[in-house]
């Protein structure tokens, strides 16, 4: 049998490669082995870890659950011991009630008995005042015909006097109507008497001021023979005499000071309420000052003067407050 190129050929090669092939082999083994060890340790590493997360997280769950049963029980425990406290109070109501209940029908029995004997008693009462109002009745139908008697006797006096009382009136009238006319007569007397005197008091009058106009009237020595408990200060007297016309208000107010009545006054603050001022009605102009002595029977230092302006006024305030004040 021959030998062909091939074999010839092939058994060469098999010869120089099949250590190389055999090594590649070794080689390729030796890799899967080396990986798969890696691949193993590394899988088995991951595997671990997630079996240590899930197993955390597996107990994580487990601890919430436990956690949220125990709440639950918790509730469920705190809604049996309300419903208990809820129960047991509304047996104690229940029971109070029953009790209250039980009270009542009592009061009620007892109410009762009490009514039916009231009205027992307010029975017999009525049969008493049934009885009495029966003889009181009998009386005022007796009474009432004597009473019926007695007006029918009044009516005819009264008919009597009423004609009498008419005469009377008519007579009355006539009075009445005589008196009208001397009342008319008196009132013409009264209008003309009145006249008369508005004369007589404007003729006086003015006969009063022709005699205040009169130089020779002394109203310094009138003023203090009418008035002994007013001293006039300073130029007082002069004031008077050149204003006659204001005559009748200064002698009136001046009156006034000597009785000691002090009304129609006003303090002079300036003057630390030493002295006062006098505001009368119809003074206009004029200003009285005074300052009173602290004892009962005392007089009264007076300042008149006229107030032509404020300055006027403020000299006069200046004056009284220099003036030394009374022991």
């Amino acid at each position: 049998m021959g030998i062909t190129y091939k074999e010839a050929y092939a058994k060469p090669l098999l010869a120089v490669y099949t250590p190389q092939i055999m090594n590649l082999i070794l080689v390729f083994i030796f890799g899967l082995l080396v990986g798969s060890s890696a691949t193993y340790f590394y899988a088995k590493s991951y595997w671990i870890k997630r079996l240590k997360v899930t197993k955390q997280r597996l107990f994580v769950q487990y601890d919430s659950d436990i956690r949220a049963e125990q709440q639950h029980r918790q509730q469920l425990e705190n809604r049996e011991g309300q419903w208990l406290r809820q129960h047991e109070e509304s047996a104690n109501r229940e029971s109070a009630l029953a009790e209250q209940l039980e009270a009542k029908a009592r009061s009620f029995r007892q109410r009762q008995v009490e009514y039916e004997k009231r009205l027992a008693a307010e029975k017999q009462v009525s049969l008493r005042l049934q009885d009495d109002y029966e003889a009181r009745l009998g009386t005022a139908r007796g009474d009432r015909a004597k009473l019926q008697s007695e007006y029918d006797g009044y009516k005819l006096e009264a008919k009597a006097n009423v004609d009498e009382s008419l005469q009377e009136s008519l007579a009355v009238e006539q009075r009445n109507r005589a008196l009208d006319a001397t009342n008319k007569q008196l009132e013409n007397e009264k209008k003309v008497l009145e006249s008369a005197l508005c004369q007589e008091r404007e003729q006086h009058q003015k006969s009063l001021e022709q005699a205040y106009q009169e130089p020779n009237v002394d109203f310094g020595k009138i003023i203090s023979e009418l008035f002994p408990n007013v001293k006039l200060m300073r130029d007082s007297l002069c004031e008077i005499n050149k204003n006659k016309r204001n005559i009748g208000t200064i002698l009136c107010r001046l009156q006034a000071l000597n009785n000691r009545d002090f009304s129609y006054s006003k303090k002079l603050h300036a003057t630390s309420n030493d002295w006062s001022e006098c505001r009368a009605p119809h003074m206009k102009l004029l200003r009285i000052y005074y300052r009173k002595e602290k004892r009962e029977s005392g007089g009264c230092e007076v300042l008149i003067s006229y107030k032509k302006d404020s300055k006027t006024q403020d000299k006069d305030v200046f004056w009284l407050k220099l003036q030394p004040k009374k022991p």
